[in-house]
């Protein structure tokens, strides 16, 4: 009757521990395969988000130097206009203070310095909001890497470093863990 059974029935058990490891295997390779591929575009990500802030911050400042030269030339034109308008009028000494209060004269237009402060505070949000994206790319690569079971494919990668773009006031705050230093002029 031994001699009766059938392939799968004598190997029933190595067949069936075969299936299971050919499974595993493959479900084994699927996750190395996806966990390496999002830690990879995880990495392309941050080195391009670093590109897209270093164009970001050029063009702040374009925007904020060449915004801030708008408000000097408005400036010094006004005063050259204003300074000619006043000598030419009363250059002749007679009295004429009385009129000078009663005639329209040119008026300083601040709206240029509220244009410039409010482009200021919107560049450097939107600066900052982008840092933040960069941050939080680093922060989910390097979550990726502690965390099970993520950490058995792609642990042994390096920690992702996050380069910022800080001010040196800002880094000795963070340092010393004090700000004292709350008068803003």
């Amino acid at each position: 009757m031994e001699s009766e059974k059938t392939f799968w029935q004598k190997n029933k058990p190595t067949i069936i521990v075969a299936g299971i490891a050919v499974i595993l295997g493959i479900i084994y390779f699927g996750m190395s395969i996806s966990y390496n591929n999002h830690a990879n575009q995880l990495e392309v990500a941050a080195a391009e988000k670093t590109k897209a802030n270093m164009v970001d911050y050029d063009a702040v400042w374009k925007i904020l130097q060449q915004q801030a030269g708008v408000v000097d030339k408005y400036q010094e034109s006004f005063k050259e206009i204003y300074i000619g308008l006043m000598e030419q009028r009363y250059s002749d000494g007679q009295g004429q203070l009385m009129s000078w209060v009663q005639e329209h004269s040119p008026n300083f237009d601040a709206s240029l310095f509220k244009t410039l402060m409010n482009t200021i505070e919107s560049q450097r949000v939107d600066f900052a909001t982008r840092q933040k994206e960069l941050i939080a790319i680093g922060e989910e690569y390097n979550k990726m890497r502690v965390t099970f079971p993520a950490s058995f494919f792609v642990g042994d990668r390096q920690s992702m470093e996050v380069k910022l773009v800080t001010s040196s006031k800002t880094e000795a705050v963070f340092q010393l863990g004090k700000e004292d230093d709350l008068d803003l002029f």
